[in-house]
């Protein structure tokens, strides 16, 4: 059995249990933990998120792990059924507000200058936040959708 998923980096520039996230000098770096965590078991194909210190809550790197799971399922004739679980005492906690907020801080600090107008970093916070959230709902709509059964395998807090 194998495991495949989207590395994440880590918020703060340090990984989970190294104390240098204040560090001036510390550098992002990259999880070895997926977000998403891919096994094959059988003819069921498991995506379990592994976020547990954010309760399992969905940013940019769960939907995109969410997303291979969905078409490796869709494309691997020997997966008979999805399904999802979560890591920790909370299946998902929803939407990862943390990241949600850095995608309109960085939206507004790239278009702060941009736009004469004062409402021009607004609309940039907007539309990336929108775009933040449509990424989401396009996940909901392709599990909805998908053409094998998917099967929510619910842990602790959903």
């Amino acid at each position: 059995m194998t495991s495949e998923g989207v590395k994440s980096e880590v918020p703060g520039g340090a990984s989970a249990g190294h104390g240098n996230a204040g560090h001036p000098d510390a550098k992002p770096r990259v999880s070895e933990r997926p977000a998403v965590a891919i096994e094959l078991r059988g003819a069921a194909l498991w995506a379990r998120i592994a976020r547990p210190e954010r309760g399992n809550a969905c940013g940019p790197e769960v939907i995109d792990g969410l997303h291979a799971w969905l078409a490796r399922g869709a494309t691997d004739d020997a997966v008979r059924v999805l399904v999802l679980t979560g890591s920790g005492r909370a299946f998902c906690a929803g939407a990862d507000m943390r990241a949600g907020a850095q995608v309109m801080a960085a939206a507004t600090a790239a278009n702060s200058d941009a736009e004469p107008r004062a409402d021009g970093a607004a609309a940039a916070r907007d539309a990336a936040l929108l775009a933040y959230l449509a990424r989401g709902r396009a996940l909901v709509d392709a599990v909805a959708g998908a053409a094998k059964p998917v099967i929510a395998a619910v842990n602790g807090a959903a």
